[in-house]
């Protein structure tokens, strides 16, 4: 199941460059800064994570899971009003606790060619880390892609390749 929201992760994002940059060239001026749907993410981002978290907190430290749990609404909050580039950024933590999802659940399952799927995981945490760290870049990529169809088609064969990978890892792993 990880495998096919992943897959409908790249087909989503094939399907933006395919049809909405072409038709509205300001998106890239927008989207990277877009704080309602970006706050959105993140607060998704942030439960994860600290749902991922809390086992960590044993022994002595099992008493500040209380904290790590009351600290995803300030935190949402706070990253609302004072944090640039929210959806970028968002959307790269997404991605990464996507993908080690994506990977915990591979490893669960002897799924065959489970490598490929470990290699596209771990070659799409790379800018999705981007994402997080540098969200200017993203800006950047949308705006060359929005004035140059030939990076365009670069990256929806991109979205597309991977996307298609996900897809075909989902049918396998239903299969096996």
């Amino acid at each position: 199941m990880s495998t096919f929201i992943y897959s409908i992760f790249f087909f989503v994002w094939a399907f933006i460059f395919i049809k909405i940059i072409p038709n509205k060239q300001t998106l890239w001026k927008k989207l990277p800064r877009e704080r309602k749907i970006g706050t959105f993410i993140g607060f998704i981002v942030l439960m994860w994570a600290a749902y991922y978290s809390l086992p960590m907190l044993e022994g002595p430290l099992e008493k500040y899971r209380i904290l790590v749990k009351l600290l995803v609404p300030v935190v949402t909050v706070l990253s609302y009003f004072y944090l640039d580039y929210i959806f970028t950024r968002a959307l790269g933590g997404i991605m990464i606790l996507g993908i080690l999802f994506v990977l915990e659940k591979a490893f669960i399952h002897h799924i065959p060619a489970r490598w490929v799927l470990s290699l596209l995981c771990y070659a799409w945490s790379i800018p999705a880390m981007y994402l997080i760290g540098a969200p200017w870049r993203f800006r950047n990529l949308l705006r060359n892609v929005a004035k140059d169809p030939k990076k365009r088609k670069i990256h929806i064969g991109l979205y597309l390749f991977s996307g298609g990978i996900f897809l075909v890892f989902t049918i396998v792993g239903i299969i096996a």
